[in-house]
């Protein structure tokens, strides 16, 4: 149990610098942030209920040090949901 804590405080804090490194694809207009890499590695290794946390926490932790504090709740709410779903289909 200890050694899952340690590991998705690794991760939580990986994830709040890793949307710091962004991909652009001018083709689609879209961003790809290794963020969400974290995410899904974090649900694949640890289930829904760690990858939940430590995606949705990160995440806001990265809007709140970016200085974007507007959009901190609902990338809170959009990653916890995105992770928990990864996490339920990866099993």
């Amino acid at each position: 149990m200890k050694g899952k804590i340690k590991f998705g405080t690794l991760y939580m804090g990986g994830n709040a610098i890793g949307p710091r490194t962004r991909q652009y694809n001018y083709q689609s207009n879209a961003e790809i942030n290794i963020g969400d890499t974290i995410v899904f590695i974090t649900a694949l290794f640890f289930g829904p209920f760690a990858g939940a946390l430590a995606g949705g926490v990160g995440s806001m932790l990265a809007d709140l040090l970016s200085g974007y504090p507007h959009y901190a709740p609902g990338t809170f709410v959009i990653k916890l949901f995105m992770a928990a779903a990864a996490g339920l289909l990866f099993r």
